[in-house]
């Protein structure tokens, strides 16, 4: 497995060539601006149909075109859990709906066309298509699968010029299956491509920095630090973009614990892509207070938690996002 520390980061190397690497492992962006980059919605996929996503891309595309600038920002497209009909593999939108997965590229795309269709500039997005790790499909094969179809998402969009990029995705939560089950589907999706995938999940494990060891601690339903880490770090194509949700900090400090685990166990911390937040889902729905980090907030939190301790430190977080139902 190739090595994220022999990877160079030059996610702007000044805006004039909109170039995306990936991230060092280790080194500070220390000419890069620490400044909040601005919020994209992403999309609980329940019912919204390729009519629209084609529309909530051309929005977007409209949104880059009227600010100054050029924009680079990150879209997730939650699609629901794995699932097999038969001898069909697909997807379980979150109304409950089977998609099988032959069909989950037409969300894509019609997202990704409506963006490329209402630009006006030469901004670009990166649009992460992603899974849960519920129900008793998540694994290998189905790594292998998903990753597949970003592979040929990604042979599509050249065809957009740049302006949009393919990423797998997976909201990994301790609570939905087994450890071994999530790492084999992240195993089965780097086996299979070289496009990143983000873990937009979360790390209910210690929140206390200071108490963080070499040795991983528990985070529930048989999980432990380790496996958080693996999925969200282990593998070369996986970059964590975490759930920041809580008002009190306490998901920021759950993320740098993993990174101090990562430093003190691999050598190497985290590198952290972006934060999500869920500020307009719970205004559809309701969710407790405590949970209710606006973007910025979820944002401001991680970056400056991280900037608390040189082991963890890094002086930029290119992206945040916002989730809603559609």
């Amino acid at each position: 497995m190739r090595d994220k520390r022999l990877t160079l980061f030059a996610f702007l190397i000044g805006v004039t060539f909109i170039v995306l690497l990936l991230p060092i492992r280790f080194a500070k962006a220390a000419s890069m601006k620490n400044s909040f980059p601005g919020y994209t919605t992403s999309y609980y996929i329940y019912s919204a149909g390729q009519p629209t996503l084609y529309n909530l891309g051309c929005t977007l595309g409209q949104i880059h075109s009227n600010k100054p600038g050029v924009q680079v920002q990150a879209v997730i497209l939650d699609m629901g859990q794995p699932w097999k009909s038969g001898n069909t593999w697909g997807i379980l939108r979150f109304d409950g709906a089977f998609v099988p997965l032959s069909s989950v590229p037409l969300y894509a795309k019609a997202f990704a066309q409506g963006y490329y269709d209402c630009r006006r500039d030469s901004s670009s997005i990166r649009l992460v298509i992603g899974v849960n790790n519920y129900g008793p499909y998540v694994g290998w094969t189905f790594g292998t699968k998903w990753a597949s179809m970003i592979n040929s998402l990604n042979g599509w969009s050249t065809r957009l010029y740049g302006a949009v990029k393919f990423r797998g995705g997976i909201d990994a939560e301790p609570g939905w299956s087994s450890p071994s089950a999530a790492k084999a589907w992240s195993n089965g999706y780097a086996a299979y491509t070289d496009y990143p995938y983000y873990d937009f999940g979360i790390a209910p494990c210690n929140a206390n920095p200071d108490a963080q060891g070499r040795t991983p601690s528990s985070c529930g339903w048989g999980w432990n630090q380790d496996d958080v880490y693996w999925v969200a770090y282990g593998p070369y194509e996986a970059w964590p973009f975490p759930e920041i949700y809580n008002i009190y900090w306490a998901n920021a400090q759950q993320w740098q614990c993993i990174s101090i685990y990562s430093r003190k166990k691999y050598g190497w911390a985290l590198y952290f892509l972006g934060s999500l937040t869920q500020y307009q889902a719970c205004h559809q729905r309701s969710c407790a207070p405590s949970v209710m980090n606006t973007p910025y907030q979820g944002w401001y939190q991680l970056i400056t938690q991280l900037q608390t301790r040189s082991d963890t430190w890094q002086s930029v977080l290119y992206y945040a996002s916002d989730i809603m139902w559609k």
